[in-house]
């Protein structure tokens, strides 16, 4: 058995539900936190998900999504394993804005392919929707990235973007194994 270490970069615009998202990923949906209280710099939240006979234990960095903790954050996401990208679909300018972010995340990590998700929140509110699912798988495709949608008010899908990428991690530390034994027989 294998316990497979990962950082996880959080990013997106204020109030786009990271943190949310993040607690009841850690709480398995027992946490909602009904009082909203904004991040100050990087909060880090630590939770393994079994995969196969292994785990993948993210190390969830949640960025404030405010630019004067930008130097703050760059100091921390020193090689990160994968991104977490958060967009509000009642916000339009929080889905413009993911360009923004996806940009600071490529600059960080130089350009190397990305294992990524991009996540849609707050889906139990569709009469104020600004950002149709298609924009959204539109991007996430052109990005390679996988598209979910969730709400943390009601605990719909919390939990797949983080088993996406937990499985994607364990895949590519299989692979990684693969290739070492190729090479030394």
């Amino acid at each position: 058995m294998a316990l497979l270490r990962a950082k996880c970069l959080l990013l997106g615009d204020v109030a786009v539900g990271k943190s949310a998202l993040a607690q009841s990923f850690h709480s398995d949906g027992a946490v909602y936190p009904e009082e909203y209280s904004m991040t100050i710099g990087m909060d880090l939240i630590v939770k393994a998900v079994p995969v196969a006979q292994d785990s993948v234990e993210f190390h969830l960095h949640d960025i404030s999504g405010r630019d004067e903790f930008l130097d703050l954050a760059n100091k921390v996401w020193d090689e990160p394993s994968m991104l977490v990208l958060v967009f509000d679909t009642n916000n339009q300018s929080s889905f413009t804005n993911l360009a923004k972010w996806l940009g600071q995340y490529k600059a960080l990590t130089g350009g190397k392919p990305i294992r990524g998700v991009l996540i849609g929140t707050k889906i139990d509110t569709p009469k104020t929707r600004e950002v149709a699912a298609e924009a959204a798988e539109k991007f996430s495709e052109m990005h390679q990235l996988t598209y979910f949608e969730t709400s943390v008010t009601t605990a719909i899908g919390v939990d797949a973007p983080f088993e996406r990428l937990a499985q994607s991690y364990h895949d590519h530390y299989e692979e990684t194994l693969k290739a070492m034994h190729a090479s030394v027989e």
